[in-house]
């Protein structure tokens, strides 16, 4: 699945709900501006997609 697409909440919603990993989902890819690193702080993106920090990925990604 998409990170982008299928994982970061819609605005308004983004600044609130944590991005969430889909149910199954046993690959999430990290394509465009917003990589892993990233997604583990917050942040990034443009000013049309606001990223929280994900702990489900800090885990995954060690």
């Amino acid at each position: 699945v998409s990170y982008k697409y299928h994982c970061l909440q819609k605005i308004p919603f983004a600044y609130f709900i944590p991005p969430k990993k889909p149910i199954g989902a046993k690959i999430v890819i990290f394509h465009g501006e917003i990589n892993p690193p990233d997604a583990i702080k917050g942040g990034g993106g443009k000013w049309y997609r606001h990223v929280l920090p994900s702990d489900w990925i800090r885990e995954a990604w060690q």
